[in-house]
């Protein structure tokens, strides 16, 4: 999909993606990943001191965390092409450590330089509140 995106092969896309996916992965992952790289049939692999995993290898967090630093690095560099709104729900908790929301907020802000980003957060219910829960966005 990205590739139709772009309008380019998977290691032109590649080329333009490679850096920025990385500094967020090694961001997001607590340096156990320092670099990654996709072969031209599109299989992913990532970088760990003195091991090359492939990508379908990795388990729970780390998967999400690579699609995560993947899918930011597509919204910003598309952002360059067309200002698209960004919606970003709140599932990011589970994925994201809670000493690295600070981190991953200030990517999200960043990213709302270059384009309309709208996080949707569940707002803790309000004890003073009639009825319902209030949302913030």
């Amino acid at each position: 999909l990205a590739r139709d995106l772009f309008g380019v092969d998977t290691l032109t896309l590649w080329g333009q993606l490679k850096d920025r996916t990385v500094q967020y992965l090694t961001a997001l992952a607590d340096r156990r990943y320092h670099g990654a790289e996709i072969e031209k049939d599109g299989k992913a692999f990532v970088h760990a001191p003195g091991r090359r995993l492939p990508v379908t290898e990795l388990v729970g967090r780390d998967l999400d965390l690579w699609y995560l630093a993947l899918r930011l690095t597509l919204a910003e560099k598309y952002s360059a092409r067309a200002r698209i709104p960004v919606v970003v729900e709140d599932g990011l908790t589970g994925i994201v450590d809670e000493p690295k929301l600070p981190l991953l907020n200030r990517m999200l802000k960043h990213l709302g330089t270059l384009t309309q980003v709208v996080h949707v957060v569940g707002a803790k219910r309000d004890s003073q509140a009639d009825e319902g829960q209030s949302f913030t966005v």
